[in-house]
């Protein structure tokens, strides 16, 4: 027996968009529904609404003399309810079709308390939705704290969390929440979402969310306005709803840590009033209610997750509305139903090479693939006119008669075939998501497939993927003889169901949609996920990645990387990630959808995965392999699952450094004040670097910073300026007590993990940290890393005499700290050691950025895992190779769309130790690009120089003013770059 839903809808003045509401409840595919209308006091014709629903049983009408405002209607129709769900919908809202089963079918499988759905803004007969929402790019199953901490931490700029209707309650949350929501007396006429949310998620054990289906957020000109005249009434309404939360946080056990996040987002609400304020004393009133005046409102921050696109149609709900109009519903199974992790399908094919080469025991490698792709070749070359298709054993007869192979061992290399099929296949999540709505709407259901597997096989793959297929109809081309491809399958099918509708879904536009419809058989598109990765279906637009992999290197074949099994397999894992749901919408100017996500476990992933396989390769040489902090972070997350996998005898430890910290260690005495002359291209400023060089000195900082700026000055550019302070400091400042206490405290804190034989990895690039660890504290390492820029290293290496193991033996073009933010962990960063315990300095990232940042790192190691997971048990034949995964990155860093980097803008970036300039790491990455595309344009002037001298001649006056024109432009270009590095 379904579970009862209550849908609660109050009513005031919006009698008019009723309709649209009800009708999408009424045609839901959930039907165990009651639906109880509050009339909160509305002055409109409210009697016309109940005469016209009064015989619809499953609808209760509530009626209030006076208006009580939502929050209160919302209680009262609660307690008329009945459910075991509860929902609340606004009045002029709407549902898309298979909202609540969708909603039911998630809240039952995961046992959450609140499941949240995906909506869309309705407004003026146009679509939108907001991709920046976490709810709507990534997939979240919290449990325990982690509930509040998500909820509260976002402090209102993610709104998808606050809003009440796009959710579906427990009747036990909604009801343990209830006896404190009747206890407010206030008239609350502003945020109540807020109130009712924040209480339910302070409440909540578990909360999950679902994608793909849609409530409609409908926007009208009567709505948009935005009344200020009743200010001080909405602002002590604002006031009270968040009194009444601190109230509970303040009373709830372990909630007190959320404080600090209630009151950022109370003055965030109140400055979004100031802001619309149109007096005065209006703004005055409003900010003598704040609680920080001080805080500082950022616009990008502000509005980040408030960035809409066009939504258009909504394919997805049109393909579950044809199922519900159909009788018998037919699924294609390949591609459809279930997904292989293969580029191509023959690449199952070369996993059985190292079988059989094992089998034969053979000196060297069998390439049985080959066989097997040529047998199935003759094989269909010898269909005769009875058969439309051929069988696995037609296929391995023709291997048979090809090879000296016995009978005996053809069958065994058969039965390994379907073995490995069977291990790879897994559900297509969409593809699920209607063979359950047909199977909920109790659809007569058929499979239909173009294949040589047998039905036997073809039932056992649907049901590893949880398909119930005993009650299926199964039609396979190599059985019945008849295909797809020629549509005599869908006449066959038309007449043994004579008097059905019927609906055929496939991935195969040609066999499943046209040869479909030519049967007058109505049919849904679905395109293969490798399709879409590919840009091959010209209908629909599915980003850019592919340029990705094609960009092209004067010294690199990168179509090498296609020979390349695990590269290739690495890409279909991708594309049965992104492209599960084809029918997700593509914004034109990114390429990755404007979507971290996507970015983190396609770009990202490989990008990681290629750095773990670097460092598993050797993993045997060292007891300990050392992940220096931040920028060892995701890889060491990655490498921990790999190493836990494959059970590999290695310890890994998370190592706090930083070239701050880093930097008084390289100091020995007085006289090597002097290697700071390393960093001799940047600015310097007197105020970061005293606080740097801080654990060699015994004064207070501002006392020394007071010394340098009064003695030598503020900032230091020149290199005789550089030498100057050094040799201050040195004869005024330098305390070799401190120099000395602080590398004790350091070598204490190091001893607690360094083993005997350390592997070190760090993003790069000189090996400081590797330099001082073997130099001064004698440990014996190697090192890891991504690459070098100058000598610096390998001097390093030699001095102290330890190996390097780069995984690039080049300098990429886009190097330094963008590549590093997207690996670092997000934390603050160690500056120091004190009696053996790092010392951190404060945080600088706020939500948005930490939150993005994460998502990406998620995603990449989610990658990783996938990867691992899927391959696991051919590991040994699934060969790639690290820099192929990586060059994907590469490109990335140099090429991304503007779309893709905005993320970045929010990101502070402190461009190095020596200099207290802050900007965003988007303009870093900018001025990088700028650099690089500066560098490529002079590269194609020279080339073009033969033509230039014809057009300008040597010694013309046209020349002069050409040259002149071209150092402007240079002149600008590095001045450019010189403002934003500083």
């Amino acid at each position: 027996m379904e579970k009862l839903i209550s849908v609660i809808i109050p009513v005031f003045n919006s009698e008019k968009y009723l309709d649209s509401a009800l009708e999408s409840i009424f045609v839901n595919t959930y039907k165990n529904i009651e639906i109880i209308i509050v009339n909160d006091g509305s002055q409109g014709d409210f009697a016309s609404v109940r005469k016209k629903y009064s015989d619809r049983h499953n609808v209760k009408f509530i009626e209030e003399s006076k208006n009580v405002g939502s929050f209160k209607a919302r209680m009262i129709g609660f307690r008329h309810s009945k459910g075991d769900y509860i929902s609340f919908i606004d009045s002029d809202d709407f549902i898309s079709v298979d909202w609540f089963r969708s909603l039911v079918s998630k809240i039952e499988k995961t046992n959450s308390d609140i499941v949240v759905g995906d909506f869309n803004i309705h407004r003026n007969a146009t679509v939108t939705y907001f991709p920046r929402s976490v709810l709507r790019k990534t997939d979240i199953e919290l449990v325990g704290d982690d509930v509040q901490q998500a909820f509260f931490e976002q402090a209102g700029r993610d709104f998808t969390w606050h809003v009440l209707w796009n959710k579906l309650y427990t009747r036990q949350l909604v009801e343990r929440a209830f006896s404190f929501l009747e206890s407010i007396d206030q008239h609350i006429v502003m945020c109540e979402d807020i109130m009712f949310s924040s209480l339910f998620f302070l409440l909540a054990r578990k909360v999950a969310n679902v994608h793909n289906n849609y409530y409609y957020y409908c926007r009208h000109d009567s709505n948009v306005t935005s009344d200020t005249s009743n200010y001080k009434e909405h602002v002590s309404s604002i006031c009270n709803v968040f009194s009444n939360i601190d109230y509970l946080i303040g009373i709830i056990s372990g909630a007190e840590k959320y404080r600090i996040y209630l009151d950022e987002w109370y003055d965030r609400v109140l400055h979004s009033w100031e802001k619309n304020a149109q007096s005065s004393d209006s703004i005055l009133y409003i900010k003598s209610k704040m609680k920080n005046n001080n805080y500082i409102y950022n616009d990008n921050d502000e509005n980040y997750f408030y960035y809409e696109e066009l939504f258009g149609k909504n394919e997805l709900d049109e393909a579950k509305r044809k199922i519900i109009e159909s009788d018998v519903v037919s699924f294609d199974v390949f591609d459809t139903l279930v997904v292989r992790p293969f580029f191509h399908p023959t690449d199952i094919f070369y996993i059985l090479d190292d079988y059989v080469s094992k089998e034969c025991n053979c000196v060297d490698t069998i390439s049985f693939s080959s066989i097997r792709i040529e047998a199935e070749r003759l094989a269909r070359e010898k269909i005769n006119g009875n058969a439309q298709d051929i069988t696995l054993d037609e296929i391995y007869d023709e291997i048979s008669d090809m090879t000296c192979f016995d009978a005996e061992f053809i069958n065994k290399i058969k039965r390994k075939e379907i073995e490995i099929e069977l291990r790879y296949i897994s559900k297509r999540k969409t593809g699920y998501e209607l063979y359950e709505l047909a199977l909920y709407l109790g659809k007569k259901i058929i499979i239909i497939s173009d294949m040589y597997l047998s039905e036997s096989c073809i039932s056992k793959m649907l049901k590893k993927c949880e398909y119930t297929t005993e009650n299926f109809d199964i039609y396979v081309s190599s059985q019945v003889g008849i295909t797809k491809s020629t549509g005599d399958i869908f006449k066959y099918v038309k007449n043994k169901y004579k008097n059905k509708k019927i609906v055929h879904i496939g991935d195969n536009y040609h066999s499943d949609f046209c040869m479909a419809v030519r049967h007058d058989i109505a049919a849904i598109y679905l395109p293969k996920t490798i399709d879409l990765l590919l840009s091959k279906c010209s209908e629909i637009y599915s980003g850019n990645f592919w340029s990705y992999l094609q960009k092209t290197s004067p010294y690199i074949n990168t179509t090498r990387s296609y020979c390349f099994l695990g590269f290739r397999c690495a890409l279909a894992l991708i594309a049965n990630n992104f492209f599960d749901n084809p029918y997700v919408k593509f914004n034109k100017e990114s390429d990755f959808n404007n979507d971290v996500y996507q970015i983190g476990y396609a770009i990202l992933g490989m990008y990681i995965l290629g750095c773990s396989l670097h460092l598993k390769t050797d993993y045997s040489h060292f007891d300990t392999i050392q992940f220096l902090a931040r920028d060892g972070f995701v890889v060491k997350e990655a490498f921990d699952y790999i190493k836990n996998k494959f059970n590999l005898q290695v310890q890994t430890n998370y190592l706090y450094v930083s070239r701050r910290a880093l930097v008084p260690l390289m100091i020995e005495n007085k006289d090597n004040i002097y290697t700071l002359l390393e960093n001799n291209g940047a600015n310097w400023s007197a105020k970061m670097l005293m606080a740097v060089l801080k654990p060699c000195y015994e004064q207070s900082l501002n006392e020394a910073v007071d010394l340098v700026e009064k003695e030598v000055g503020k900032s230091f550019l020149t290199t005789k300026e550089k030498i100057h302070f050094l040799t201050f400091f040195a004869n005024n400042l330098y305390s070799q007590k401190c120099v000395d206490a602080n590398r004790r405290s350091a070598e204490k804190y190091f001893q607690k993990f360094l083993g005997k034989k350390n592997a070190i990895f760090d993003v790069g690039y000189s090996c400081r940290a590797d330099y001082i660890l073997k130099k001064v504290f004698n440990y014996e390492i190697e090192s890891y890393f991504i690459h070098a820029n100058n000598s610096m290293a390998s001097l390093r290496s030699s001095r102290a005499e330890f190996r390097l193991h780069p995984l690039y033996d080049f300098t990429p073009r886009i190097t330094g700290s963008i590549r590093e933010i997207f690996m670092s962990r997000i934390a603050p960063s160690c500056i120091g050691y004190n009696d053996g315990l790092p010392v951190f300095d404060s945080f600088l990232f706020d939500y948005v950025s930490k939150t993005e940042i994460i998502i990406a790192q998620d995603a990449a190691v989610h990658f990783v895992k996938s990867y691992i997971d899927t391959f696991f048990d051919d590991f040994a034949v699934i060969k790639t190779r690290s820099f192929d995964l990586c060059a994907p990155f590469e490109t990335f860093l140099e090429n991304a769309k503007e779309f893709d980097r905005n993320f970045a803008k929010l990101i502070p970036f402190e461009s190095s130790i020596d200099s207290d300039k802050m900007l965003t790491a988007y303009s870093y990455w900018v001025c990088q690009i700028v650099s690089e595309k500066s560098k490529d344009a002079i590269k194609l002037i020279v080339k073009r120089l033969p033509f230039i001298d014809t057009l300008l001649p040597l010694g013309s006056g046209r020349r002069e003013l050409a040259k002149k024109a071209a150092k402007k432009i240079y002149y600008c270009l590095r001045a450019l770059k010189q403002t934003i590095s500083r």
